[in-house]
C-alpha cells in the first residue's frame, strides 16, 4: 500500500511540462511581462549539492531577453565566455555579463538566439566559473515552439511579417505618395 500511495505522489512529476510561464502587467512599465523558465536535463554538484540549470526567457511587452543561471555557482567578477550549441549549428562563443550576484549570464542577442532555439530541440550551454573546471548545462527545447506560438506578441520580434502585413504596409506607403504628390502639384 506504501509503494502505490508513493507512486500516486509521484505520478504527477511524470507528466510536467520542461517549460513553465508565468506572466503579470507591471504598472510601472505599463506593459505585461512573460517569464519563461526551462530546468536543465542535467545536473552539477555544486557545494556538495546536486543543482539544474535554468534557461530563463523574458519578455517586456516583446522586448526579449535570455538569461543561463548556473545552479548557483559563482562565475566571478565580470563577463564570462559563454559557448553553446543549438541543434545541428556549430559551436558559438560569445562575450556575455553577469548578473545576480555574479551567479547568471545574460545573452548578448537574445532575439537571434530566441529565433534559433525556438526552431530547434535540444541546447547545451557553457561557462567556465571562476577557478572551477567547466559547467555544461542541456536544455529541451521541444516545447518552445508552442510558447512562441501561444504568446504571439511576446515573440514578435522573432516571428516573419506576415505577408497581408507586408501587402498594407505596401498600400499604405502608395496612398500616402500619392496624397503627397496630389498636394504639392495642386490638385
Amino acid at each position: 500500500m506504501k509503494h502505490l500511495r508513493l507512486m500516486l505522489l509521484a505520478f504527477p512529476l511524470w507528466g510536467q511540462a520542461n517549460i513553465n510561464t508565468s506572466g503579470y502587467y507591471d504598472a510601472f512599465i505599463d506593459n505585461n511581462v512573460l517569464n519563461v523558465t526551462i530546468r536543465s536535463e542535467n545536473i552539477h554538484p555544486i557545494d556538495d549539492e546536486d543543482e539544474y540549470g535554468l534557461l530563463l526567457i523574458r519578455s517586456d511587452g516583446g522586448k526579449l531577453s535570455l538569461k543561463i543561471k548556473w545552479g548557483g555557482m559563482y562565475l566571478g567578477l565580470g563577463n564570462r565566455d559563454v559557448t553553446y550549441l543549438i541543434g545541428a549549428y556549430p559551436a558559438v562563443t560569445e562575450n556575455w555579463e553577469t548578473t545576480d550576484k555574479h551567479t547568471v549570464s545574460v545573452a548578448k542577442y537574445p532575439v537571434d538566439l530566441i529565433k534559433i532555439m525556438e526552431a530547434n530541440t535540444t541546447a547545451s550551454f557553457r561557462t567556465t566559473p571562476y577557478q572551477e573546471a567547466p559547467i555544461t548545462y542541456e536544455f529541451d527545447l521541444t516545447d518552445l515552439k508552442d510558447v512562441v506560438e501561444k504568446y504571439p506578441n511576446h515573440f514578435r520580434s522573432i516571428q516573419p511579417t506576415p505577408i497581408i502585413e507586408i501587402v498594407g504596409n505596401l498600400a499604405t506607403l502608395s496612398l500616402l505618395t500619392f496624397v503627397i504628390i496630389s498636394v504639392i502639384s495642386g490638385f
